[in-house]
């Protein structure tokens, strides 16, 4: 309470929470379990990972590494285009061959070989967020109450799923 009078007062109130986890166990001593989200009945990849030992809420994917450039591409005498040796492939994930047309999405590559695969995914972030809470402020002046209530979040990613969908790589 900042100010109390007969006919005014202000108050002021505040809060912050910090999250803290870890996943201590799942059934049967499995060290990890994938989970879809759900928010398209399309797309069957996971893109939520538990693992034994680390926080909940992790995301998990495949790592943005911007998008085909002409440089990625060697051009052939008849005029088509082939990726250039140790660029990473798609076209196993597109089910045709990686193209420049079209703003393809290239992913970096975490294992052996350039075909981008399952064992290219990866945790990228995370949706919880590091802190979040609130204030909110109340004023009474001759009868009449005013008050707002603000909330805030930090520190937690968004998955992008309209961008996700827009870069035409979610199958």
């Amino acid at each position: 309470v900042l100010i109390d009078k007969k006919n005014f007062s202000w108050t002021v109130d505040a809060n912050i929470s910090f999250i803290k986890n870890t996943l201590e166990s799942l059934n049967s001593g499995t060290d990890y379990m994938l989970t879809r989200s759900g928010f398209d009945s399309n797309n069957s990849n996971y893109d939520y990972i538990a693992i034994v030992g680390q926080p909940l809420g992790n995301m998990y994917g495949y790592v943005w590494d911007g998008i085909y450039q002409y440089s990625d591409f060697n051009l052939n005498p008849d005029g088509s285009m082939t990726l250039k040796p140790g660029v990473a492939d798609l076209s196993g994930r597109l089910g045709t061959s990686t193209k420049i047309d079209g703003g393809y999405v290239k992913y970096k590559i975490l294992d052996d070989d350039i075909n981008i695969t399952d064992k290219d995914r990866t945790i990228i972030g995370n949706g919880y967020p590091d802190w979040f809470g609130g204030f909110s402020t109340a004023f009474y002046i001759y009868g009449i109450d005013l008050s707002a209530v603000f909330q805030y979040s930090y520190g937690n990613d968004v998955f992008n799923v309209t961008r996700f969908q827009a870069t035409r790589t979610n199958k």
